[in-house]
């Protein structure tokens, strides 16, 4: 049996992946409260979120870190 590898070029890499992705979010989502997510695309949103609004710390972790930086 003979194998053939191909490669592809960069710009039709990059629209492969676009139509694929566009295919996964065109997808009903199983719940509609829940849309189909791409991996990474939770994490960005909390990322964005967080160097929004900043993130909370429990306060005696955010004392510890100020005794730290005082040092």
């Amino acid at each position: 049996m003979t194998s053939k590898t191909e490669t592809i070029g960069g710009e039709t890499y990059t629209a492969a992946m676009a139509r694929f992705r566009q295919l996964i979010k065109d997808t009903p989502a199983a719940d509609p409260a829940q849309p189909v997510l791409l991996p990474g695309e939770h994490e960005l949103a909390r990322r964005a979120q967080a160097l929004k609004e900043g993130i909370a710390l429990p306060a005696a972790l955010l004392a510890e870190l100020r005794q730290l930086n005082a040092v």
